[in-house]
């Protein structure tokens, strides 16, 4: 399970898949997920999602980067996808958390 965790922190740009973070890990899919849902609370694409808006949040402050710059860093594959799912965590657009956050 710590080899999947390691796995995302290092590889969210990238393309992620399921059953490759259950090989790392050394574990059935199915262990694998069920482990991981009993640890975290969240299935492991959930927790890659979250991961991926964290950075965003993170790059959002602290660089001048385009929202389009920063969605492909973090391994959404357009900035829609970006927005979509940061509205849906963060309640707000990256714009929007841009300005309210970002140091001077």
């Amino acid at each position: 399970l710590v080899n999947g965790v390691e796995y995302i922190r290092e590889k969210y740009s990238e393309s992620v898949e399921l059953d490759l973070l259950a090989r790392v890990s050394k574990l059935s899919l199915r262990t694998f997920q069920r482990q991981f849902k009993k640890v975290f609370s969240i299935t492991p694409m959930e927790y890659l999602r979250q991961f991926r808006i964290g950075k965003a949040c993170q790059m959002l402050v602290e660089t001048n980067l385009t929202i389009t710059t920063i969605a492909g860093e973090c391994g959404f594959c357009d900035h829609s996808h970006l927005i979509r799912d940061f509205r849906r965590f963060i309640g707000t657009s990256p714009s929007n958390y841009r300005s309210r956050y970002q140091i001077s």
